[in-house]
């Protein structure tokens, strides 16, 4: 019986042994694509500005979907204006614009 344990022992010791290593290595992972978003956005906002595409300009669209009364879309081109945005963020966002252009 005393092996049994041992051996129940020794395969979970090796087990979360493995699940560190492998959560490690995904967390690695994780860090390296969000550091290559955030230089793509960074390249992506450096081409706008060469190509004298504002911010504003972005951002017209956001507001012309808002004021056709088309917030689920405003809201989904937030998320393809600015990719670092989840959800809420994109949502809090359109919220923004929504109350700065109250005439919407």
């Amino acid at each position: 019986m005393i092996e049994l344990e041992s051996i129940v022992l020794s395969v979970g010791g090796l087990l979360l042994v493995f699940f560190a290593i492998y959560y490690g290595l995904l967390e690695k992972r994780l860090n390296q694509i969000k550091r290559q978003v955030e230089r793509n956005h960074y390249l992506l906002r450096e081409i706008a500005k060469k190509l004298d595409v504002g911010e504003e300009e972005q951002n017209q669209k956001v507001v012309e979907l808002l004021a056709q009364g088309k917030k689920i879309e405003a809201i989904k081109e937030a998320r393809m204006l600015y990719p670092h945005f989840g959800l809420k963020e994109a949502k809090e966002y359109v919220d923004a614009m929504e109350k700065q252009h109250k005439g919407l």
